[in-house]
């Protein structure tokens, strides 16, 4: 199902005014659904991602990938160890894995991982049958925790750094006070980040819109 408020965004009629073009061009971001994700929980998801990143003064717009599509499946690690700081890819869009089965041993205690640099494949996964587990020692619905996860990791491609803050959306490891914030829609992105983000998000749309 798709919601009235993606089906206006679509057509640049959210935050301008009926019949308005849009203020700023959307970063898009193709998501590929390898968790087999139901298509209302991921719709609110992605629904309440885009609301946090609009909130930090960023236009999304989520597109569903094709599960049989190369960068679907192709994972580049340039850029993940923490002392190496590259420059970022020149995709005019982000992609987002949302995958089953990662090893326990695999970023333990992680909801997903990002690859700000990656030149190829996603720039963010999710591990989601890591949320399906924690769902019932923590306040909250799926589709909630999926949104702000993706928030969080595409935050980071965003911010083009793995590094976590002490407070806010951006935290290392949220606690069950963050976890009840995220059930009343309360974490959100520093005012900080938003600002570098709305820079990194504007590079993009820009080589998006010079490949036309």
């Amino acid at each position: 199902m798709i919601t009235l408020r993606r089906m206006l965004l679509a057509v640049g009629l959210v935050s301008t005014g009926l019949g308005q073009a849009p203020s700023q061009a959307s970063l898009h971001l193709h998501v590929y659904n390898l968790a087999k994700v139901s298509p209302g929980t991921l719709d609110r998801a992605l629904d309440l991602a885009q609301g946090i990143f609009e909130k930090a003064g960023v236009e999304t717009s989520w597109e569903r990938g094709s599960e049989d599509a190369a960068e679907a499946h192709f994972t580049d690690m340039t850029g993940s160890g923490p002392s190496q700081r590259l420059k970022a890819d020149d995709r005019g869009y982000l992609a987002v894995r949302i995958m089953r089965g990662e090893p326990e041993n695999a970023f333990p205690g992680a909801l997903g991982f990002a690859l700000p640099f990656a030149h190829a494949g996603p720039h963010a996964i999710i591990f989601y049958d890591r949320i399906e587990r924690l769902l019932p020692s923590v306040p909250g619905s799926v589709a909630r925790i999926l949104g702000h996860a993706l928030a969080h990791e595409v935050g980071h491609a965003l911010l083009e750094t793995a590094e976590h803050s002490q407070n806010g959306l951006m935290k290392s490891r949220w606690s069950k006070a963050d976890f009840q914030r995220i059930a009343a829609g309360l974490l959100e992105f520093a005012p900080e980040q938003s600002r570098v983000m709305q820079e990194s998000a504007h590079r993009r749309v820009s080589l998006a819109e010079a490949a036309q």
